[in-house]
């Protein structure tokens, strides 16, 4: 529950910020600021390469309160340096390709959240390893609500799209601060310091065995974000804004599946360790995915129904006569699918079979790109959302055959010597 409540306050949060930019500087604006942050979610995607996921089912196996800080300090001292490297990309960037000024400086503002995102991404992973999601859930929601009511008083008071950037800059370091203070207090701080940085062989060692969930997410993120990139790109940000809007209250639904199995994961990690957890794991992939794909069926049914109301009353009537509600309609079939893939992939992670789920992530982003690339241009929004429905689905089946597959083999992972 504290997961849940915390990322539907951040999702809450999220939409009525895109609500007021998209009644206060339009869906063009709006467009250009979606995509800023879907350049800046790629890279940081990039630069977490999968430690966060890594750290938490680590920490999960580790029952020394002093090797799980180490690991957690080696972890964010890798993320802080990756994170940095990613900045400087994007600084690079906004110089050296043909951008108009005014996305250039908002790439490079909102390039800043990068490193102390890096790090909040890395004490959330550590706290949620060691079973406390209310601090790990607080953290994020208290720098959602930063973000947000100082993004919405700047945007409120004229500063446009640069103070919304600006605002979640200063909420991301603030987070960090108060974070970081609340681990030292509590005596679970990780371990930074000149003496402990990790090695190079160390370095190799975690991104060894984390890069399989930094390509998953690599793969996710690209795959989940190019139909806004090629919608903005072929027709114009103010097609991309309007699809971004449905986009975001789609991704909210994620919030139930999501929340519940971010709360299992630490548990499915220790307990796929014990000689009886495969048959548990077995048993939950089994008869859970049931109950996830008939919750996740009804609320399609629901949204469905309900959409033009639900969108109304976020957006305003412009967006129930416009595009977005039928971007809606359609991207809703994909959420029972959405659920049934959570829980093979989480399942997969928590065996140590991350690398299936990278092989699978691959073939599902390789038929987005081409279903993208043959429907878009002709059936712009629509396209985009038919092509998200039908990957969905095909993500869902490997996924969930894939974690039936790998627990089929009755063997267990070994815990790493820290």
């Amino acid at each position: 529950m504290a997961r849940f409540t915390a990322q539907v306050w951040a999702k809450v949060l999220n939409l009525a910020m895109t609500a007021v930019m998209l009644q206060s500087v339009g869906a063009t604006s709006l467009g250009r600021y979606l995509m800023v942050l879907t350049v800046g979610g790629i890279v940081l995607s990039v630069a977490d390469m999968g430690l966060g996921v890594y750290l938490t089912r680590e920490t999960a196996r580790l029952d020394c309160v002093d090797q799980q800080r180490r690991l957690a300090g080696d972890v964010l001292a890798v993320k802080v340096v990756l994170a940095g490297s990613g900045y400087a990309l994007i600084l690079l960037a906004s110089i050296v390709l043909p951008l108009q000024a005014q996305t250039s400086a908002l790439l490079r503002v909102a390039g800043l959240t990068l490193v102390p995102d890096a790090a909040i991404a890395a004490v959330q992973s550590y706290l949620t390893g060691q079973r406390r999601l209310d601090l790990a859930s607080g953290l994020i929601a208290g720098v959602r609500s930063l973000a947000a009511l100082g993004g919405g008083a700047l945007l409120l008071a004229g500063r446009g799209v640069m103070g919304v950037l600006w605002a979640g800059a200063a909420a991301s370091c603030l987070g960090l601060l108060l974070g970081i203070r609340s681990l030292r207090r509590s005596g679970r701080a990780p371990v930074v310091d000149a003496g402990t940085l990790p090695s190079a062989a160390r370095w190799r060692a975690l991104l060894a065995e984390s890069y399989p969930f930094a390509a998953t997410g690599i793969i996710a993120m690209l795959y989940t974000r190019l139909d806004l990139l090629l919608l903005g790109f072929l027709h114009g940000e103010e097609v991309a804004g309007w699809y971004g809007a449905a986009y975001r209250l789609w991704e909210a639904v994620h919030l139930m599946p999501s929340s519940l199995l971010d709360a299992l994961f630490p548990e499915m990690a220790q307990v796929a360790q014990r000689a009886d957890g495969w048959r548990w794991l077995r048993r939950l992939v089994t008869y859970g995915a049931g109950a996830f794909a008939a919750t996740g069926l009804l609320l399609a049914l629901g949204g469905n129904l309900l959409g033009g109301s639900l969108l109304t009353l976020l957006y305003g009537a412009e967006a129930a006569r416009g595009p977005t509600v039928q971007t809606w309609r359609v991207l809703s079939w994909a959420i029972p699918a959405v659920f049934v893939y959570l829980l093979g992939g989480q399942v997969l992670y928590a065996i140590g079979a991350q690398r299936k789920v990278t092989a699978r992530m691959m073939v599902v982003a390789l038929a987005n790109t081409a279903a993208n690339l043959l429907l878009i241009p002709r059936w712009r929004h629509i396209g985009a959302a038919v092509s998200m429905v039908a990957t969905e689905w095909l993500l869902s089946g490997l996924l969930w055959g894939g974690a039936l597959q790998e627990l089929a083999r009755q063997r267990r992972p070994k815990a790493e010597a820290y």
